[in-house]
């Protein structure tokens, strides 16, 4: 799911393409003139604007410029879609600052294929180093069954898709399964880690995915205790300065988990709609803002793992007293893709599943 800006002076047109947008999962926000999509684009940050050209009170290009000048929307991807058919019309386009083009009229599926090909490309925000933090992302799902662990393993291989070197750590101390979603058997763990490991011993834990994806499994047997805080502490810190970007598969609030809640510049929530979930969620939101994690770094991601909706997400987020970042629709596909070793970011690019983990690596 994206939010999608749409700009255009014609009622009947923006209608339409609302619909469009909307029927593949996204968030459609409308604007008439040009003046208007300036202001709701500074406003709402969107990850991807449909511009109209000739408009009244600010053409689409004097928008483009608007937009590019100012580093907050300076990198949303732009689509121009107008009447204007002519080949220099593209050109100009290009030329002022978009990132491509369609002239009307369009067809739905030209339009989603633009759509999806550009939110695809976009790049996620830079990391920005703050004091202890590391490029970490640490997703959590504290209730079995919620499918946090496919989240994390989606989501790496999302990073991946914007050029970013990627570790994938699997924090569970009770048979993790990142390891199992790729059918992989890694032949050393976190559990082979030194007391003090340094390069060469994170170096000798990590095993490769043909994919590129690096990945540090947890032990395929229940352990009797959680990892060391303080080896994951300094593998994390190790690992950074090899990765650009680290996610963490982390099952259960442990000592260690906690530890590396303090380095994340991010935390995924992951939870279901049903009543436990959110019932653990409400607890474990209480418990990180106990813990002090600052919680505009706190992300809340539904995922439906059923086809029938128990709990409505407006319910959910008036329950809970935040809003959901992120709403991951269920896909029948995800338990092949499990089985085969495929993940469904590899296997079903297109899927509205994976677009909705794309929209999520972008906010990281």
């Amino acid at each position: 799911m994206a939010r999608i800006l749409i700009v255009d002076d014609d009622p009947t047109l923006l209608q339409m393409v609302k619909i469009m947008v909307e029927r593949e999962g996204h968030q459609a926000i409308l604007a008439e003139d040009g003046l208007e999509g300036e202001k709701l684009a500074k406003s709402h940050i969107p990850d991807l604007v449909i511009l109209d050209v000739m408009m009244p009170k600010m053409s689409g290009y004097d928008v483009v410029k608007a937009l590019r000048a100012d580093p907050r929307t300076s990198k949303i991807p732009i689509l121009i879609l107008t009447a204007r058919a002519q080949p220099m019309d593209e050109q100009m386009a290009i030329e002022v600052g978009a990132d491509s083009y369609l002239a009307k009229p369009v067809t739905s599926r030209e339009l989603i294929e633009k759509v999806d090909k550009l939110l695809s490309s976009a790049a996620p925000l830079p990391f920005v180093k703050g004091e202890g933090l590391l490029p970490l992302v640490t997703v959590l799902g504290l209730r079995g069954g919620v499918g946090a662990t496919t989240v994390a393993v989606n989501l790496a291989l999302a990073l991946m898709a914007h050029k970013h070197r990627v570790c994938l750590v699997d924090l569970a101390a009770n048979c993790g399964h990142v390891a199992l979603q790729f059918r992989m058997t890694p032949t050393a763990t976190w559990a082979d880690l030194t007391d003090v490991p340094d390069d060469s011993a994170v170096d000798g834990v990590l095993t490769s995915h043909p994919s590129g994806l690096s990945i540090l499994a947890a032990p395929p047997i229940p352990s009797t205790k959680p990892p060391p805080p303080h080896v994951i502490d300094r593998a994390l810190a190790l690992i950074a300065g090899k990765f650009d970007r680290i996610v963490v598969d982390a099952p259960e609030l442990n000592d260690a988990v906690a530890a590396t809640l303090e380095k994340s510049s991010s935390v995924i929530i992951v939870l279901g709609d049903d009543l436990a979930s959110v019932q653990t969620t409400g607890g474990l939101l209480r418990e990180l803002k106990g813990m002090g994690v600052n919680m505009d770094r706190v992300k809340l991601v539904l995922n439906h793992v059923r086809a029938d909706k128990i709990i409505p997400p407006a319910s959910i987020q008036k329950a809970l007293g935040r809003h959901l970042d992120v709403e991951l629709p269920y896909d029948p596909a995800q338990s092949v893709a499990v089985g085969r070793g495929t993940p469904l970011i590899m296997s079903q690019p297109r899927s509205p599943f994976v677009q909705g983990i794309l929209y999520l690596s972008r906010m990281l």
